[in-house]
């Protein structure tokens, strides 16, 4: 999910939730919403994904959960 929504345009999105919701501020509110959080959703997992092992091995190795 994270890796498909964020390349969906924010038109076609909002142009979408427009038919859910209705026409107003609120259809392209939500549109930049969920773009904007899957964006930082995905930033957030590569940032993860790129942790250093030794690090995360050093401190395990103080007692650390």
């Amino acid at each position: 999910m994270l890796n498909l929504v964020p390349r969906i345009p924010d038109l076609a999105l909002g142009l979408r939730l427009v038919a859910a919701v209705g026409l107003g501020a609120f259809a392209g509110t939500l549109a930049l919403a969920i773009h904007a959080t899957t964006v930082l959703g995905k930033l957030l997992s590569e940032s993860v994904e790129n942790i250093d092992e030794a690090i995360v091995e050093a401190i395990r190795a103080t007692g650390a959960g």
